[in-house]
């Protein structure tokens, strides 16, 4: 069936168009057709989240409610060397991650725990940072967190291994003298200051001796921040 349309071009000029006109599909088609569509979009949409699950820079790690591990990405065998033949459930992935027994039965503990309470909750699993022994013997450490899924739950890794050595780091140069690795004054002071409040708050006194290694003279003398606290100065052939 041929149908004629009379138009006006952008010249103004008017012509005809023969346009063959197509059978419109039945009701029966129709749905068949939708749902093709709702299919294709749905493998579609399903085909780019495994896909974007897969290349996230970011391990992941997808666990079912027995402890079966149903699927890692690409990054967790990057970072952590292991694949999911060497850890098809938890129970494998325990020991190898964690060999200290002592150490590995205080992070199923935990991680058990804060699985638990989220689940209660409703809410994302708490982060928490743990050691994790990787496949080529490196130890990383990882703060964990995740969300559970159903009865599982989906883990996550955020390596803070640099993080924490920068701030150990700074800690060190701040707080110890760089040539004889000793505590430093700012140390002391902010020990002190530490000490102080929670003699403040429990209403008790201390004393403070202070050893001068330097000079020859032996002596011993105290110094004092705080009229709370009782210090004296004396020789040691007095004691």
């Amino acid at each position: 069936m041929r149908r004629c349309l009379w138009i006006t071009t952008s010249s103004c000029k008017h012509r005809w168009i023969h346009r063959k006109a197509s059978r419109l599909p039945s009701g029966g088609e129709e749905s068949s057709i939708s749902r093709n569509a709702q299919l294709m979009h749905e493998g579609t949409v399903s085909t780019h989240f495994q896909d974007l699950f897969m290349k996230v820079p970011l391990p992941l790690c997808w666990v079912a409610s027995d402890g079966a591990i149903l699927q890692i990405n690409l990054r967790f065998e990057a970072v952590f060397g292991y694949t999911q033949q060497d850890m098809p459930t938890l129970d494998h992935w325990w020991p190898l991650a964690y060999p200290d027994p002592d150490y590995r039965q205080w992070v199923c503990s935990t991680w058990e725990a804060a699985v638990a309470l989220a689940a209660a909750e409703k809410r994302d699993i708490a982060p928490i940072e743990y050691k994790v022994r990787c496949k080529n013997g490196r130890t990383v450490t990882m703060e964990i967190s995740g969300t559970t899924l159903g009865d599982g739950f989906l883990a996550t890794f955020i390596d803070v291994t640099e993080r924490n050595a920068a701030q150990e780091h700074a800690q060190q140069l701040a707080f110890y003298d760089p040539l004889t690795q000793l505590p430093n004054r700012r140390l002391l002071m902010t020990r002190l200051e530490h000490l102080l409040l929670k003699l403040q708050r429990s209403q008790h006194f201390a004393a403070l001796m202070v050893v001068d290694l330097v000079t020859s003279s032996r002596s011993m003398t105290a110094t004092v921040t705080r009229p709370e606290i009782r210090c004296w100065s004396r020789p040691p052939d007095a004691w």
